[in-house]
């Protein structure tokens, strides 16, 4: 950059370097918050992320916490207190393949000491969800479709290599997802007890396979949790339909018998987002209507018992979606993130009434919530259009406020400009409203050129900061970007 240049807008290098903060992962006893943070790696040609514990109080500095080439991500915490996290970093004896080695289960004890490699599978793992006080976990692992255990897997996987074989025998669809393909291997959910003395053995979980292989069910963007007392598994699961069709509902899995129980979905219903409640009696999911020809979609929060009964129906007359739902502490409660006019704030559903409360009084965009064991805050990343992912706190219980920034691992980057709100009307008298970024120089006798940023969707809402779509590299070359969210966009009620 110039010396005249203070913001990393101008050169594309120096912008593709701004580090990135995603994930957040709070302790059972509240006192250790980590988060992930992204940057390049010595070539300079992807992205390595690392782990930093925050502290929750927002009094010390940052500090990192994992330091590998390879990377670490999927922070979980241990009933104890101890940091899991998923890398595929080798381990201190390597097992002489010579080949890369796949994601493994890593655990740092909370008391120090250097991590150490507690679960594997040859499909490697990812998505650990931690029994709060069993201390189990559930995981999943992509696996071959004809593999019963580890070693048959492992002997599938040389098998093919050896081979030279790539092809893959799609019999179902999907085949892809987004930038991948999919197959040979599919996930499948594990499952292991977790002694408290792990931290300071030798011994490596045994992990047992809780579902098999079930094909298109579990996909890559399946999420699951587990009850408290561990017994039971909750997981959005994926249902085929006639001419190649599928719809998504969430299942109750016992751990000891791996038996099935939907929790609600029909036809007419989709479920996703399962959250166990803190007694571990209850279940909050989101459903989906589903659209037609003739009518949109439709969002709102549920809860399902764990054993049974009927699908209770919280926010059907909320004119927002909610995402993200997690329970308080007392179970009173579920914290949600919802696009509302421009922006994403927390919400706090009462799950007695259905009556929703907003909790964040800024222009911010939340993701990742945690609320504390005491009740007290919501930790959460918050982003703008203006603002990277940071991590800060909210108040619980007094109202829409506004957040209390912590100190996190990574300082906002300057920015070439300054952003405004604009609102017009359509000609049918509807309000529409829109973000606008505007170049430090611009003004009334300095007018900029302008550029209409469409975001795609169309069911989306510019309203928080985008790596992929970052409007202030224009900005940096003297544009003005306007931001709008049309007819169709979220956080503006089913009839817009």
């Amino acid at each position: 950059m110039s010396a005249e240049t203070t913001h990393p807008f101008s050169n594309l290098d120096d912008y593709v370097a701004i580090p990135r903060v995603g994930g957040l992962a709070l302790s059972p006893d509240g006192s250790r918050l980590v988060v992930g943070v992204q940057t390049l790696d010595a070539t300079k040609t992807r992205y390595v992320t690392a782990l930093w514990e925050v502290d929750p109080t927002g009094e010390r500095p940052a500090r990192r916490v994992t330091r590998s080439a390879k990377g670490e991500s999927g922070a979980a915490f241990t009933r104890r207190g101890d940091l899991l996290f998923v890398s595929a970093r080798p381990d201190a004896e390597p097992d002489g393949s010579g080949d890369e080695p796949p994601a493994a289960l890593w655990l740092q004890p909370a008391d120090g000491g250097d991590a150490r490699i507690v679960a594997t599978r040859p499909g490697g793992v990812g998505g650990v969800r931690v029994a709060r006080d069993a201390g189990s976990v559930v995981l999943a692992s992509a696996t071959l479709p004809a593999s019963t255990d580890a070693e048959g897997d492992a002997k599938g996987r040389a098998a093919r290599k050896d081979a030279k074989v790539s092809a893959v025998l799609h019999e179902e669809y999907p085949v892809r997802y987004w930038d991948h393909d999919l197959g040979p291997d599919r996930p499948r959910l594990l499952v292991a007890d977790v002694p408290d003395d792990l931290a300071w053995s030798e011994g490596r979980l045994e992990l047992r396979d809780l579902t098999g292989h079930v094909g298109r069910a579990l996909h890559d963007d399946a999420s699951w949790d587990i009850t408290p007392d561990g017994t039971t598994v909750v997981a959005s699961w994926m249902l085929p339909e006639a001419h190649g069709s599928q719809r998504s509902t969430v299942v109750a899995i016992d751990v000891a018998t791996g038996e099935r129980r939907d929790l609600g979905g029909t036809p007419e219903l989709e479920l996703d987002s399962p959250r166990v409640s803190p007694d571990g009696s209850q279940v909050a999911v989101v459903v989906h209507l589903r659209s037609t020809p003739d009518s949109p979609p439709d969002s709102w929060l549920a809860v399902a018992g764990v054993t049974g009964g009927e699908l209770r129906h919280l926010t059907r007359g909320w004119d927002r979606w909610p995402g993200s739902p997690r329970w308080t502490p007392d179970g009173s409660g579920i914290v949600v993130v919802a696009d509302d006019g421009g922006r994403a704030p927390l919400f706090l559903v009462d799950v007695a009434s259905g009556d929703v409360t907003r909790l964040t009084a800024d222009d911010g965009a939340y993701s990742d919530p945690e609320v504390s064991p005491d009740g007290r805050w919501v930790y959460a990343l918050r982003s703008a259009v203006d603002a990277p992912a940071a991590p800060v706190r909210v108040a619980l219980g007094a109202g829409a406020v506004e957040p209390e920034p912590l100190r996190g691992p990574v300082e906002a980057p300057a920015l070439p400009g300054r952003l405004e709100e604009v609102t017009a009307t359509a000609e049918d008298s509807t309000p529409l409203r829109a973000w606008i970024a505007l170049p430090s120089s611009a003004s009334g006798e300095s007018p900029a050129p302008l550029l209409l940023w469409i975001h795609g969707g169309p069911l989306g809402s510019w309203n928080a900061w985008s790596w992929r779509w970052n409007p202030w590299l224009a900005v940096a070359r003297g544009y003005a970007v306007l931001l709008p969210d049309p007819a169709l966009s979220t956080g503006y009620g089913l009839d817009f």
